[in-house]
């Protein structure tokens, strides 16, 4: 498959921006990521990034009016892929409240809908799948993205497949129901046709949707806006991520939905922490193997091999039963997130998910019995031991 065929669009989360190469790994993917050009009306441009909300460097320019006019002409205009949520008249000052809030999400994902618009403008029946990878707010957008494409007709109807990647979706704020996106298309009189999209279905214009969800939320955090603190209370239920499941009625022949559950904070597996230097590099494997499956092109880097996997993975298991503040790890997950998250490994002494168990298996056979856990991490009780092989440095394991 080829990266002429296919839309790559990456969302960054709430206060993160493109340039943030060296902190955050969406943009990082988005660095490598060939097809990329300045000039969006380029019929080679097919690679798109989006500022989190709070997140720009630069002030936004205001787009709902501007898509409204632009969409629905003959030949669509892009907004601009590359400008930011937010409203720009008041953007200097409520930088940090679009942060919590998600306001701007709205316009990233209108963006992205213009975009994609002129790309099938520019190139009838060239496109064949679109891409998507987000991070917190911006893999719910992802989300929305996908709703607002299926019900679109000249989208919908190209048979065009969408696939997305999400880091730890939430809609952010306290928007426990349909979230704060669809609270602004019903602002829009010109949307209505976009409003009772559901972020916990899957439309059925997606054709895979993998995603990493964290298990260990904090119950509270203090943001600051300037010198005022602002408490986020029981963080874990007000930021409670979506677990989407296919829309009623989808044939789901030939499409793959992947929950992957991994211990650690919001962001551990999207953010270049030491920390979480194993969770980080399992999620960023996963996303770049998606990626290259579905025909986006990458610059650099080295699948890890099962025996890699593992070996972090056994770390982060390590890390979970030691269950100290200094590592980052819960042996359970925060309340809420264990009650909506699904873990089968979940009270397992060896294995993190499914996707643990999976690949030992595929290395090892499936094992005769229940595993124990000891010093080394890597015997099998009744069966052959495995190799030893500790978790690799951050700096060998993680793909430049």
């Amino acid at each position: 498959m080829a990266t002429h065929d296919t839309l790559t669009l990456y969302f960054c989360g709430s206060g993160n921006n493109r340039k943030q190469t060296n902190k955050y790994l969406i943009p990082s993917l988005y660095e490598r990521t060939r097809g990329k050009s300045e000039a969006l009306t380029d019929s080679a441009c097919k690679v798109a990034i989006y500022d989190g909300p709070g997140g720009s460097t630069k002030t936004p320019e205001y787009v709902t009016r501007k898509v409204q006019s632009r969409l629905m002409g003959d030949k669509p205009d892009p907004v601009g892929a590359f400008a930011s949520g937010g409203k720009a008249k008041r953007y200097n000052r409520i930088k940090k409240i679009n942060e919590i809030t998600g306001a701007g999400a709205t316009s990233n994902v209108l963006q992205a809908w213009s975009w994609i618009r002129y790309q099938l403008w520019a190139n009838p029946k060239a496109i064949k799948h679109i891409n998507m990878v987000g991070f917190s707010r911006g893999g719910y957008s992802c989300i929305m993205l996908a709703h607002v494409l299926n019900k679109d007709p000249v989208v919908s109807t190209s048979k065009i497949k969408v696939n997305i990647f999400a880091f730890d979706p939430v809609p952010g704020g306290f928007n426990l129901s349909n979230g704060h996106i669809n609270d602004e298309f019903r602002r829009m009189k010109r949307f209505k046709q976009l409003i009772d999209c559901d972020p916990t279905e899957l439309p059925p214009i997606v054709n895979r949707y993998h995603s990493i969800v964290q298990e260990n939320v904090k119950h509270t955090e203090v943001q600051h806006m300037g010198k005022i603190p602002i408490w986020l209370i029981w963080k874990d239920k007000n930021f409670q991520c979506v677990v989407p499941k296919w829309k009623p009625g989808t044939d789901t022949e030939g499409k793959s939905l992947q929950i992957y559950p991994m211990p650690g904070h919001h962001s551990a597996s999207a953010n270049f922490d030491p920390k979480y230097a194993e969770t980080l590099t399992i999620g960023r494997h996963l996303c770049e193997k998606f990626l290259k499956d579905n025909g986006t092109e990458l610059t650099g880097g080295t699948p890890l091999t099962p025996n890699a996997i593992l070996a972090n993975y056994t770390a982060i298991k390590e890390k979970c039963l030691k269950d100290t503040k200094s590592n980052g790890y819960k042996k359970k997950p925060t309340n809420y997130r264990g009650q909506l998250i699904e873990n089968a490994q979940r009270g397992s002494d060896t294995f993190v998910n499914e996707h643990h168990y999976d690949v030992h298996c595929s290395v090892y056979g499936r094992p005769i019995s229940n595993f124990t856990m000891n010093e080394d991490m890597g015997r099998v009780r009744g069966a052959r031991p495995a190799p030893a092989q500790p978790a690799a440095a951050f700096e060998e394991v993680a793909i430049a």
